[in-house]
């Protein structure tokens, strides 16, 4: 029976000063997304919604084209109404260009390779063409200083920035190819 006691004493003088072992597992850094919000901004709350000084910009599209069954093409025009609602001057829009992705060279056509058959038509060669680009200002005036289009995106470079609150007009005709197996 001593010999019971003594152990038990051992072992409660051991457990004493034994010091606890740091685990790696930190639930903090695991579910830090859904703990730990970003503080809130004017622009934003910190659940994510819409703050009091929140702003989008606004792009309005008047589109006309004509589809041309017999030669799988789509031609048109487009004219984009953009309105900077940004506290900020703008000195290029972006816009997508979702449909070169059907061009051989396009990055998008690495994932799906565009080989003459996979479309369906021999020699395929798809994306935009595009025209005529031309961008003014509420005053009418020419803002359009150059333009470039790096795969399905076209950066428009203005000669004047755009200001807070102030529209322009992008306007141009476009035309192309459909893939016959659609996009």
């Amino acid at each position: 029976m001593l010999r019971i006691v003594l152990i038990i004493s051992l072992l409660q003088a051991t457990l004493a000063f034994a010091q606890p072992r740091a685990s790696a597992y930190d639930p903090n850094l695991v579910f830090n997304p859904l703990l730990n919000f970003m503080p809130s901004t004017p622009y934003r709350s910190a659940a994510g919604k819409p703050g009091p000084a929140y702003w989008q910009n606004r792009a309005d599209y008047d589109i006309s084209c004509e589809l041309i069954p017999n030669k799988n093409k789509v031609t048109g025009e487009v004219t984009i109404k953009y309105s900077n609602n940004s506290p900020d001057e703008l000195r290029f829009i972006w816009l997508q260009l979702d449909q070169n992705k059907f061009n051989i060279d396009s990055k998008g056509s690495r994932n799906t390779p565009l080989d003459a058959g996979r479309y369906g038509l021999p020699g395929f060669k798809g994306g935009y063409n595009l025209k005529d680009i031309i961008v003014k200002n509420t005053k009418n005036a020419t803002m359009l200083e150059s333009s470039f289009i790096d795969d399905t995106r076209m950066q428009i470079i203005l000669k004047e920035p755009l200001k807070s609150k102030e529209s322009l007009s992008i306007s141009m005709k476009f035309e192309f190819d459909i893939p016959s197996n659609g996009a």
